[in-house]
């Protein structure tokens, strides 16, 4: 369970730790989803183009650093009460060494 302190301070620590580990653990997965699932669709969608333009991508790497959460807020009214509708503003920074090859 997280302290009140844990949950107030500004950058959430206690987030981005798992975070880190997910990344460790999927990154591999991850840039496999992208690369032979969700890429295939994004370039039939870009060959219907009138442009007739073809991208290959050939390699994908997502980088060792994991994206971090630098700040969330939960939106309140002018009375300082959460509305009915929960609104979340996060900040993410995905300061990484990625790199995408396209031919």
């Amino acid at each position: 369970e997280l302290s009140e302190e844990e949950v107030k301070q500004n950058e959430p620590v206690w987030l981005n730790k798992p975070i880190k580990q997910f990344w460790i653990n999927l990154r591999a997965a991850l840039e496999d989803l992208i690369m032979n699932v969700i890429w295939p669709d994004i370039r039939k969608m870009i060959k219907e183009y009138p442009a007739n333009v073809d991208l290959e991508l050939y390699s994908l790497g997502l980088g060792r650093v994991a994206p971090r959460i630098e700040k969330i807020k939960v939106q309140t009214d002018s009375s300082g009460h959460v509305n009915e509708n929960l609104i979340v503003d996060t900040n993410i920074t995905f300061a990484s060494e990625a790199s995408i090859d396209f031919r």
